[in-house]
């Protein structure tokens, strides 16, 4: 329990709206990066948080990973950025929050 994190929505709309949110991201494909583009910010997108990831990549697991990322883009397809492949299908799905554009 200790290792776990809770994002609380600014607004009044129900759990189900933010599960829905996440349902319609289903399929996104990402190019992880520790700093800029892992689980924290498909929850903080969820919850309508787009700007904010206070994950600091300072192990050696995390440190690698970035590492590894970083090289592996030379030889993949770079994926669009997540936040804008989540709001995509938020869109889409009609889904937007009040203060999102």
């Amino acid at each position: 329990e200790d290792l776990c994190f809770v994002v609380n929505p600014k607004n009044d709309k129900p759990q189900e709206f933010y599960s829905k949110r996440a349902q319609v991201c289903k399929g996104i494909c990402l190019d992880y990066e520790a700093k800029s583009t892992n689980c924290e910010t498909f929850a903080n997108g969820v919850h309508g948080i787009w700007n904010k990831n206070i994950q600091v990549p300072t192990g050696m697991v995390q440190n690698v990973a970035s590492s590894f990322t970083t090289s592996s883009k030379l030889f993949k397809h770079n994926e669009e950025p997540l936040c804008d492949q989540m709001m995509k299908k938020i869109r889409e799905a009609k889904l937007i929050l009040p203060y999102e554009k």
